[in-house]
């Protein structure tokens, strides 16, 4: 059988105190799959981590539902996001499976990836989903 899965972006800077409950609900919910005790003392501990993140790394997180269940998240950081030669994006599996599902992997390149010529590379496009 087939796992169906749901993603949906985390757009941390925009959040509003509700959007901020929901998601740290989310991601209670979620570490309890794991059979893992929340990091997070509070959503708004959970925030000031997040926002840090976003303008540290320039992370993009999406929550990840697998069945209609919580399943956790996983996001892109961008490294070395000054530098031209060595720039690069990478995708950070924090979902509750240890490698991702084929469906899954197939999800997230039809929405975010695409060859750019001019670099002769793969290009990350992210945009709300």
């Amino acid at each position: 059988m087939k796992n169906e899965y749901r993603f949906e972006q985390v757009d941390h800077l925009i959040f509003t105190e509700e959007d901020w409950k929901r998601y740290y609900d989310f991601r209670v919910k979620s570490y309890a799959l794991k059979k893992e005790p929340m990091p997070f003392d509070s959503w708004e501990k959970l925030k000031e981590i997040n926002c840090n993140s976003i303008r540290e790394r320039n992370d993009r997180t999406f929550m990840v539902w697998k069945n209609g269940i919580e399943h956790n998240i996983f996001h892109f950081s961008t490294v070395f996001k000054d530098d031209l030669e060595k720039r690069f994006t990478y995708l950070n599996n924090n979902t509750n499976d240890k490698h991702l599902e084929a469906n899954l992997l197939e999800m997230i390149f039809q929405e975010f990836l695409d060859y750019d010529e001019s670099s002769n590379s793969l290009a990350v496009h992210l945009k709300k989903v």
